[in-house]
């Protein structure tokens, strides 16, 4: 009887290691096919992709290929599980890999999830001593904390939170991670956090202050009070910035302050100024825009072009 039981039992363990091999076998050729960038192929690339995305049972082997270099595949990668729901825990165990190349990519996946449970994980990353690990969490935390409430997010890991996370990397050290952490509170769009993205208009990388005014320009009119302050900034930069966001949120109370900016003596904080007031394009904004007189040659031809279209 005891030999009918172990012989029961050897029997059902071959057919479910078996099983695994197949779905492994079938995982596998899938992905080839829908990471192939051979021609003979090219038809059967998005097929193969919806066919793993419709595959749950998928998920563990495709996780296991998170340490893949190859950039096709990596790409593939992001695209297929970035877009499967019942991802995200078992990425969210690969960011405490041990392997740099799966935390980059698995923190990139769950910027696509959006998942409000992958945050704690991700602020743990913030840690990490690749910079584009703690870069890449950056972003993910803006994205995933913007599916949920900051009070919500904030429960989750124990009081630090999408915001704080976020605001502790836009003070890391290196240039990359503070620009994505400027990008990612865009996407986290907490209004709490506009003073810190004002400031960061005066960061040392440009890389930051790009990011930064781009961020602002989501908040739209939340953003303008603050946009409106640093126009008064006594770095040209920081005014120059302030009016390309103003222009981006079309923001017209700030129209009559740019036509003071176009005063200035510096070229750079005119040209800004044009910019944004065709930007913001109100009737008083072209009434300004046209009744300017400009001395410098190259600001007076882009004043110029804009006032044609």
């Amino acid at each position: 009887m005891k030999r009918l039981v172990f012989l029961s039992t050897l029997l059902l363990s071959n057919i479910a290691f078996a099983q695994t091999d197949t779905l492994r076998a079938k995982v596998d050729s899938l992905f080839v096919r829908a990471s192939s960038g051979q021609l003979k192929y090219r038809d059967l690339v998005e097929p193969h992709k919806k066919a793993l995305r419709e595959m749950p049972t998928a998920i563990p082997y495709l996780v296991e290929k998170l340490s893949i270099r190859d950039a096709r595949e990596r790409r593939t990668l992001i695209d297929i599980l970035g877009k499967m729901p019942d991802a995200v825990m078992p990425v969210c165990s690969a960011t405490q890999s041990s392997n740099r190349d799966v935390v980059k990519t698995a923190c990139e996946i769950l910027a696509e999830l959006k998942g409000s449970r992958a945050i704690p994980y991700l602020i743990k990353v913030l840690d990490h001593p690749d910079i584009l690990a703690r870069g890449n969490a950056a972003v993910a935390i803006g994205k995933c904390g913007s599916t949920s409430s900051p009070s919500r997010a904030q429960s989750r890991d124990g009081g630090k939170g999408a915001k704080n996370g976020l605001l502790k990397a836009l003070e890391d050290s290196v240039n990359f991670v503070r620009t994505q952490a400027a990008a990612g509170l865009g996407f986290l769009k907490d209004t709490t956090t506009l003073s810190n993205l004002t400031t960061a208009l005066q960061d040392e990388y440009y890389g930051v202050r790009f990011a930064a005014v781009s961020s602002l320009a989501k908040f739209d009119s939340s953003a303008i009070s603050y946009l409106l302050k640093s126009l008064d900034s006594d770095e040209p930069m920081v005014r120059q910035l302030s009016a390309e966001a103003l222009g981006k949120i079309r923001a017209r109370r700030a129209v009559s302050r740019l036509s003071k900016l176009l005063k200035s003596k510096f070229w750079s904080d005119r040209l800004a100024a044009i910019e944004a007031l065709a930007q913001i394009d109100t009737p008083s904004a072209k009434r300004i825009l046209s009744s300017h007189i400009e001395k410098d040659a190259l600001v007076k031809a882009r004043q110029k072009d804009l006032l044609k279209k």
